[in-house]
């Protein structure tokens, strides 16, 4: 990889080829395009941006033709372009030049890509998506900004500090010497030392003497001289075989060949300032050379608009095709000198000649034609003003387009302009009319300008004449305003008004269009990038936007309105029948035509619909495409419906399109208000918050393909369709999300109510629990769901009110999973592995006796005390008894729960290979309330006998240790039946040993004092379920248990992050999260009722879970 430091180059193919038969058709159909582009040409000589667009050309097929020194001691080098035409630059003495160039070329595979170099670093040039420019595409821009820093394609180089590098110093030419050699080739050395051969057009060309003195474009001549002669001398290999001919002049110049004398001989017109003749030289082999000579008067020592006279000067210059010369700098553009002031001046009409269109019928396509003496230059306001600006326009004056400027010609280009003041419109408004603050019809360029121009339509609009509008331009045809730079864009301030019209048609051609920036934008070459609306818009009907009324053709990127947008403020059209057809009205535009685009915008401003119109935070009326766009304004319409059509306000549009499976709006985000106008006109800051479903009044919108994102806090919208207290201190609610089908199940329980009280319970009153459906999910078929548990448990005379599903457990055997604790007794106590590898099951809800509430981790120690030997036990009543998995350990407790037949049919089978301890308590084993004495009752040793039945025990007092290895060996020859022993089991919750009432494990703890906590596993926190939860708010004083539906049409789940959301939403401060999926359910009972009251997803119905928590009152 080589690295070539600007700015030339490179291995480049001769121009030209050879045939039989000279054909020259192709150049002479050219030539006028060619003169029109070399009219715009301006020449600014020692730039980087004429020596990079000269290294694009030459690589596209170009050469070098000539090499001169120039007066100042530098050269001036001259290259063909891909167009065949002749162009220069200049390069610097090598005194003048910085040693360390911005822009530079570097290969790479063979191919050539732009780069940059600061700090002596260089890294490639990168396109907007993030792609290498090729040289062989198109040149960068350089720029120095208001802060005198490079600029390259729109943004700062920075050096290795990120800093920005300042462009100060010496002359940013990066050529040190050229020296043309006599083989077809030049060598060029660059600022590094560099030296490169480029190929050279060295066939042919032509100089030019006046007198003795070479004669190089531009050719200066003296004020009033009217003739000219030039001797020409053609040069080059090929001299003899090459013709030459004038192809065309400019008005103003009279052009002579004399080809026998050789001499050129000019004559120029009176009121001459500057002009182009076009000189091709050709052969028979199909090498052709036009060579542009231009020739112009000196330039004016200080010129430019200094007053509010020479500014009406200008203007009148314009529209008459005088001279401009006097208002023009050196380098040929109109500039202001300072700030102006119009006031006591009133323009009735703008710089240029009338604008005229094809057609004066109504609702019809305008073509507009505009006059021969439109501006088609330069004008610069270098940041200055024109203020107090009065304009009267008469819109019967003949002209069809107003503004400070009535047209801009295609090559004309205004900016670094402000102006301000007032225009009135009146008259009877002919079909187009075009009416801008600063152009009224424009298919030039305008940048960064700013318009102050407030314009009040007081005319007439008759039915369907259409009427474009605009704060800085009427009607935009191809061409900008603004561009992809921030700079570069235009600001409107200018408030638009509009007085009662008639009109009451909303089509393209037939509307009112009245937008912050342009009232019209039509030509798929238009476009408005980095455009700021803050002036308000208002007119009864038509089209409305903070930028434009209609984006007929054309599009717009990165704008933004903070502009109040209304429609009839003055209700014209109260009465009306269907007064919502008469406006179409938009925070950005009023329509949008097919297939057109509008992309990172954004409204921050108001839109009001007094006529009950569509009306959207980007588009009023949308056929074409929105990405990327954000609303955060407030949209107000009354919402009607007219037969299968509705009206009213969206926050991205009134209507948009409907075609089946297109996304007409795409990546946009939602935000603002949406509501009514006669509800909420009067306080509009009352009005709801946007949500998905209101994003569009009429047509197509896809929540999915609009950043419906749970980090938005719409996302959690929701009404609450059902609130009711189901008993003393116990409040049932149910939530509807308003943005997509969810719905949300709560009870919300005083926990300063003392009636209200917490138990557990498991299946059928055993564990393990199997339900005999081969470990199928659907349905209940042996074991109890929920719903039994709590109406069994009333019948035993509890006042259970709800209940939810809680543990994780294996639906086949009905093991739950973690531990099970109910009025203290230990029911379940998976053993150290279990517990070990199934972190998501760490926590769990704890109840404590005092009524205070836990949701830490917890630890089991259970120990059995002989003597004043401890033996410690590790689960109760566990799969692990069953002696046929791994790992294993040497003692674990079952109890009376621990069931042989638990339903007919089925087993729970016990290992008897072991020692089984039989002991029988006082009272009941509960944890966390020190040693119990027991008696041992019996002992039964199964490890060598060839068949033993474990044994099972039926007592609440009862429990059986099951013992192996070594501990068995010990224990068998210390203890005999009715040996007195010391058990205990110690359920540690964090670092709490306090006495426990209700512990049932949990799935996840993923909110955890006011923080997020989710899941380790990225698939586990993503996934979306139906849920069972319980959490507790900060102070302790409430706990609400909520069920989550899905896994169906009318309900999709939520995933670990948007519970915690919802949970927020809720004002909790710690919750955990319970078995979910299909196991999910919640059963309530009021009024004598008891029933399920979310919607269980599993299709055969209520699952059968295997522990279950109720809420009990006490009566």
């Amino acid at each position: 990889m080589r690295n070539f430091l600007l700015l030339f180059l490179l291995f480049m193919p001769m121009f030209g080829s050879c045939s039989d038969d000279y054909n020259d058709s192709a150049a002479w159909k050219d030539i006028d395009e060619i003169y029109k582009d070399l009219d715009q040409l301006k020449e600014k000589l020692n730039s980087l941006q004429l020596q990079a667009d000269a290294l694009s050309e030459i690589v596209k097929g170009g050469a070098i033709t000539s090499v001169t020194e120039a007066s100042n001691g530098g050269f001036i080098i001259s290259y063909k372009g891909t167009d065949n035409v002749e162009h220069s630059f200049t390069i610097a003495t090598s005194d003048q030049m910085i040693s360390n160039p911005i822009i530079g070329i570097q290969e790479e595979a063979g191919n050539y890509y732009w780069t940059t170099t600061t700090g002596g670093k260089t890294s490639f040039l990168l396109d907007s998506n993030n792609q290498k420019i090729p040289v062989t595409g198109s040149a960068p821009q350089i720029k120095v900004d208001e802060n005198g820093y490079w600029v390259v394609n729109g943004k700062q180089i920075l050096d290795s500090n990120q800093k920005p590098v300042k462009a100060e110093g010496k002359t940013a030419s990066l050529i040190t010497k050229v020296e043309m050699n006599d083989n077809g080739t030049a060598a060029i050395t660059l600022g590094n030392g560099e030296t490169l051969s480029v190929n050279t057009f060295t066939l042919f060309n032509v100089e030019f003497k006046n007198g003795e003195q070479p004669a190089v474009s531009p050719v200066t001549i003296e004020e009033g001289i009217k003739n000219l002669t030039l001797n020409y001398n053609i040069i080059g290999k090929k001299a003899a075989q090459t013709l030459m001919l004038i192809t065309r002049s400019d008005d103003g110049l009279e052009t002579r060949l004399n080809s026998t004398g050789k001499t050129l001989d000019i004559t120029f017109a009176d009121g001459f300032e500057e002009g182009v003749m076009m000189i091709m030289l050709y052969d028979t082999e199909d090498n052709i050379l036009i060579k542009p000579v231009r020739f112009t008067l000196p330039v004016i020592e200080n010129g430019g608009i200094a007053t509010g006279a020479d500014f009406k000067e200008f203007i009148d210059a314009v529209t008459d095709g005088s001279s401009l010369r006097k208002f023009k700098n050196k380098e040929g553009e109109i500039v202001l000198l300072n700030d102006i002031d119009m006031q006591g001046s009133t323009l009735t009409s703008g710089a240029g000649s009338p604008v005229a269109s094809n057609t004066t019928k109504a609702n019809t396509k305008v073509v507009y034609t505009v006059g021969e003496q439109t501006f088609n230059g330069i004008f610069d306001g270098k940041g200055f003003s024109i203020t107090n600006l009065t304009c009267t326009y008469n819109l019967e004056d003949g002209n069809i387009a107003h503004g400070v400027f009535n047209a801009l010609g295609s090559s004309g280009i205004i900016k670094n302009l402000t102006v301000s003041g007032n225009a009135t419109i009146t008259g009877n408004a002919p079909q187009g009319s075009a009416i801008g603050g600063l152009v009224g019809y424009c298919e030039g360029s305008i940048l960064a300008c700013t318009n102050k121009i407030n314009l009040s339509f007081e005319g007439t609009d008759a039915a369907n004449f259409g009427v474009r509008l605009g704060g800085l331009v009427g009607v935009l045809f191809g061409n900008k305003i603004g561009d992809t730079t921030q700079e570069n864009g235009c600001v409107n301030e200018g408030m638009l008004t509009c007085g009662a019209i008639s009109n009451i048609g909303s089509g393209a051609y037939s509307a009112f269009n009245q937008g912050g920036i342009a009232g019209y934008i039509e030509n798929d070459e238009a476009y408005i990038g980095y455009a700021i609306n803050k002036g308000n818009v208002s007119a009864p009907s038509g089209r409305s936007g903070g930028i434009v009324g209609t984006l007929q053709e054309g599009n717009i990127e990165n704008c933004t309105n903070e502009g109040l947008i209304q429609d009839d403020v003055n209700n014209t059209f109260n009465g009306t029948a269907k007064r919502y057809n008469v406006k179409r009205i938009g925070g950005l535009a009023g329509g949008i035509n097919t297939d057109k685009y509008m992309k990172n915008c954004i409204n921050n401003g108001n839109v009001y619909s007094q006529n009950g119109s569509r009306a959207g935070g980007f588009v009023g009326h949308n056929a074409g495409y929105i990405e990327s766009c954000t609303n955060n304004g407030i949209i107000l319409s009354d919402a009607t419906v007219d037969g299968s059509n509705k009206h009213g306000a969206g926050w991205a549009c009134g209507y948009s399109g409907t075609k089946t499976g297109v996304d007409y709006i795409t990546n946009c985000h939602i935000g603002g208000k949406v509501g009514d106008y006669s509800t909420y006109k009067d306080n509009p800051d009352d009005t709801p918050a946007a949500t998905y479903s209101n994003a569009v009044r009429h047509g197509a919108f896809s929540k999915e393909a609009n950043n419906f994102s749970n980090q938005d806090e719409s996302y959690y919208d929701w009404t609450i369709t059902e609130d009711r207290e189901i008993a003393s201190g116990i409040t049932y609610k149910h939530y509807s999300f308003t943005n997509f089908n969810q719905n949300i199940y709560a009870i919300e329980i005083d926990m300063n109510n003392p009636k209200v009280t917490f138990e557990t319970v498991i299946a059928d009153e055993i564990c393990p629990n199997p339900n005999g459906n081969n470990n199928s999910n659907n349905g209940k078929i042996l074991r109890e769901t929920l719903s039994e548990t709590c109406v069994r448990r009333r019948n035993e005379g509890r006042n259970i009110v709800m209940g939810i599903n809680t543990g994780f457990f294996n639906s086949h055997d009905g093991f739950p999973r973690g531990m099970h604790i109910e009025e203290g007794e230990p029911v379940f106590v998976n053993n150290p592995y279990v517990r070990s590898i199934l972190t998501n099951h760490v926590w769990g809800f704890t109840y404590f006796d005092d009524r205070t509430v836990s949701f830490e981790k917890r630890d089991f120690t259970g120990k059995v005390k002989v003597g004043t030997k401890e033996y410690e036990y590790y689960s109760v009543n566990d799969t692990i008894v069953r002696l046929g998995g791994k790992p294993s350990y040497d003692a674990n407790l079952y109890t009376f729960r621990y069931v042989k037949e638990p339903h007919p049919g089925l087993v729970n089978p016990i290992g008897a290979k072991a020692l089984f301890i039989i002991g029988r308590n006082d009272q009941p084993l509960k944890v966390n309330s020190g040693e119990f004495d027991a008696t041992v009752t019996q002992i039964i040793d199964g490890r060598n006998v060839v068949v033993v039945e474990a044994p099972y025990v039926t007592d609440k007092n009862e429990w059986v240790l099951q013992v192996t290895g070594d501990k068995a060996d010990e224990l068998a020859q210390t203890l005999k039946t009715g040996d007195k022993v010391k058990i205990s089991a110690e359920l540690k919750i964090g670092n709490s040993t306090a006495p426990v009432k209700v512990h049932n494990s949990s799935m996840y703890r993923f909110l955890y004092n006011g923080v997020y906590a989710a899941p380790p596993k990225k698939e586990d926190a993503e996934t979306i379920n139906p849920t069972t939860n319980l959490g507790m708010t900060q102070d302790k004083s409430k706990m609400i248990i909520f069920c989550v539906d899905g896994r169906t049409d009318n309900d999709r789940g939520l995933d670990f992050y948007e519970a915690y959301r919802v949970s927020k939403k809720l004002g909790l401060y710690d919750v955990i999260r319970f078995d979910g999926g299909g196991s999910t359910v919640m059963w309530t009972y009021e009024n004598g009722v008891g029933k399920v009251i979310n919607h269980v997803s599993d299709s055969k119905g209520e699952r059968s879970c295997m522990n279950y928590l109720h809420v009990r009152v006490l009566e």
